[in-house]
């Protein structure tokens, strides 16, 4: 039930109450309730709730839940997770690893696994195939069969 300053509540067997505000109450199967400010609220099977300020909860077999701020948190069975940062998190069956911030300090290691692949910041990346490891001034280890390594002042890596 909403109220307001002009709401009235009759209880009468009358389908039909009209005070001298122009507001309606109708005592119909549909549970339908009007108010001067236009604001309705329907009780129904579906549990739709409106309230004055136009936010609406909703209860449903779905596990979505909508806040006023526009701001949504979906339960899913997948593994994605999005913040409002625009930052995701990925949880896949693959060895990939990508971090967001440019600058990053590594540690130079030996791979020695044939699937590893890390990416880490958008420049610097580590990829390992075989036991041979290749250094170069911006962090970058290489393990490729053959002992080729070029590096440009972009960055680039050439396969």
């Amino acid at each position: 039930m909403t109220n307001s300053t002009h709401d009235q509540q009759y209880t009468r067997q009358t389908a039909h109450t009209t005070n001298s505000a122009h507001d309606k109450l109708h005592t119909r199967p549909t549970a339908l309730t009007t108010n001067c400010t236009h604001d309705q609220q329907y009780t129904r099977q579906t549990g739709l709730t409106t309230n004055p300020t136009h936010d609406q909860q909703h209860t449903r077999p779905t596990a979505l839940t909508t806040n006023s701020t526009h701001d949504k948190q979906h339960t899913r069975q997948t593994a994605i997770t999005t913040n409002s940062s625009h930052d995701q998190q990925l949880s896949r069956p693959t060895a990939l690893t990508t971090n967001g911030s440019p600058d990053q300090q590594h540690i130079r290691q030996k791979h020695t696994r044939p699937t590893a692949h890390t990416t880490n910041s958008n420049h610097d990346q580590q990829v390992s195939r075989t036991a041979h490891t290749t250094n170069s001034t911006h962090d970058q280890q290489l393990s490729r069969p053959t002992a080729l390594m070029t590096n440009c002042a972009l960055d680039q890596q050439y396969k």
